[in-house]
């Protein structure tokens, strides 16, 4: 049985790890259970954006390194996952899921990062398949996708507008599974 932890305690300890985050980030929010709401959780989830650095042509590069350096500056050394996008620690003695995402990307990974699972599932899964999800949509790559363009979904609302459940406050995210056709 996976162990849990009462929502105050976790919020404490997620609430000063954005703020430590927050000098290398021009988004960082906390996500998953302790965004719903719910009075146990068992982990920290938090979704950021890396502060953009302009590359060799200007444009802005993302680089989710600057994450991984900060995380080293606050005392982070030991990781169970390492990617690029996705990192798993223990902060504070709670074990954390961190998501590194752009600024086009924030509404559908703070969206299914926020969850739970099978209302995440079903907001990436079309509704011609059962989900919620537009049917002339498809998800990849962390995007949203009609044909061969990617839309850009830097908020939640924008996310939520391709979905047949329209927006939902993620306290009651859990309660509407299967309410929406």
């Amino acid at each position: 049985m996976t162990k849990t932890f009462p929502i105050i305690a976790v919020f404490t300890a997620a609430d000063t790890l954005c703020q430590l985050l927050q000098p290398v980030c021009s988004q960082v929010e906390i996500a998953g259970s302790i965004r719903r709401h719910t009075h146990r959780v068992k982990d920290i989830e938090i979704v950021c954006v890396p502060k953009p650095q302009p590359d060799l042509l200007g444009e802005p590069n993302y680089n989710p390194l600057l994450i991984e350096e900060q995380l080293h500056k606050i005392g982070i050394a030991t990781f169970t996952k390492n990617g690029p996008k996705y990192k798993a620690f223990t902060f504070n003695n709670f074990p954390v899921d961190l998501f590194i995402t752009t600024p086009e990307q924030w509404g559908l990974i703070f969206t299914i990062r926020t969850g739970p699972a099978l209302f995440s599932k079903k907001a990436v899964t079309a509704r011609k398949y059962g989900g919620y999800l537009a049917s002339d949509l498809k998800i990849k790559d962390g995007r949203v996708w009609r044909g061969k363009a990617s839309l850009q979904t830097p908020t939640e609302r924008d996310f939520f507008s391709h979905l047949s459940c329209g927006w939902i406050p993620p306290a009651l995210r859990s309660l509407t599974i299967g309410a929406y056709p």
